[in-house]
């Protein structure tokens, strides 16, 4: 498939698209640095900023929550301490699209959202499920084969806080299938 430019998430034109995510048994997932985290010169000091941990404490209770990345499970476990997510996998030598792919069928999700910042991200922007996974790129970058993109770190939380507001709203489920 080819790469594609791709569309502000946030953008109104797109709010139907994360409603109906949203409303589905829908599995989150994220990358840890410069998606979770803003990229550090020194990855020992990468840190959630605690507005975004705020937010992930309370859309962890709404929705079940991955995070994938090329970081150890220890060390991933040790950045997201304090925080419910469902699971913590390190994709080292794994591709990251067949982890996403493993932990939604393991939490019997339908659907899911994955954010990350391009890299080893793409494995999963390529998998191309349209209807039953929506990929997001931090950063607009020719070529992605994200589906929609964020413009920068400061829109992490204005997503987090959309899927919160949509989860909330009456008569949507917050849905807490499987277990870690």
């Amino acid at each position: 498939m080819p790469g594609r430019t791709a569309e502000d998430i946030l953008s109104l034109e797109y709010q139907t698209v994360l409603t109906a995510f949203a409303g589905s048994r829908c599995l989150l997932g994220f990358d840890f640095d410069g998606t979770l985290a803003p990229v550090a010169r020194d990855p020992d000091q990468a840190e959630i900023r605690p507005r975004t941990r705020g937010l992930m404490a309370e859309l962890c209770l709404l929705y079940p929550c991955v995070v994938i990345s090329s970081r150890s499970r220890s060390n991933l476990r040790l950045r997201v301490r304090g925080l419910r997510f469902k699971g913590v996998v390190p994709a080292e030598a794994r591709h990251q699209g067949r982890a996403l792919e493993r932990e939604r069928a393991r939490l019997r999700c339908d659907t899911a959202i994955y954010l990350g910042d391009g890299g080893a991200d793409e494995a999963v922007f390529k998998l191309d499920q349209p209807g039953r996974l929506l990929t997001i790129r931090m950063g607009q970058k020719e070529g992605s084969c994200a589906d929609f993109c964020l413009r920068g770190q400061g829109q992490v939380d204005r997503l987090l806080r959309r899927l919160i507001a949509l989860r909330r709203r009456p008569g949507v489920p917050s849905t807490q299938p499987g277990s870690a």
